[in-house]
């Protein structure tokens, strides 16, 4: 049996280097879909704002990961991605992302990362609903959070129906090899997007 099987797989090496790259490719894809849905047309006036009740997000999530080869050895960086609830300014929905490092970790993390942040609202069309983007920020920030220190989005909105608004932020600091982290944050208010 084993030999039936090697003998299928192993002598054809190259099969499981071509299988690898498209499964990768395959996973990269679908997660760049994910994270850039298409948005629904919300002018048609056939669907409908609606509040969101799945599972809590807790908003802030903490990230270990470390460098790639010979810088493993000598540095080490754990930090966290924040993404602050959605909440009301000036008239609009906004939100931030930003990034925190340990204290004991400030040596050997980077200062800035790139930093985007997504704005969404909960949309509902013929009993399907979905979250749509209202607003879209990238930047390289510089850690720490707060005044300067973050990506800020934002939509305009008026009083009206409670709507499910959720942030999501994505934190890839400068020089490490790894994916971007991601945390989100979901929040309901008594608000429709413009």
């Amino acid at each position: 049996m084993v030999s039936l099987y090697c003998n299928q797989f192993c002598n054809r090496p190259w099969q499981w280097i071509v299988g690898g790259w498209v499964a990768l490719i395959l996973c990269l894809t679908l997660s760049s879909a994910v994270y850039a849905q298409e948005t629904p047309n919300t002018e048609e006036g056939s669907g409908y704002f609606a509040p969101y009740y799945g599972d809590e997000d807790e908003g802030e999530y903490e990230i270990t990961y470390s460098g790639d080869g010979a810088v493993a050895a000598s540095f080490f960086c754990r930090y966290r991605v924040i993404a602050d609830h959605p909440h009301r300014s000036r008239g609009d929905v906004s939100a931030h992302g930003s990034w925190k490092v340990r204290s004991e970790d400030e040596d050997g993390c980077p200062l800035y990362a790139e930093v985007s942040a997504r704005l969404e609202a909960f949309w509902c069309d013929g009993g399907v609903c979905t979250w749509v983007l209202l607003d879209e920020e990238e930047e390289r920030v510089l850690r720490g959070g707060g005044r300067g220190k973050r990506v800020t989005v934002r939509r305009g909105c008026t009083d009206g129906v409670l709507t499910g608004y959720r942030n999501t932020v994505r934190v890839n600091p400068d020089g490490w090899w790894n994916f971007p982290k991601t945390a989100t944050s979901i929040t309901n208010l008594p608000c429709t997007p413009n």
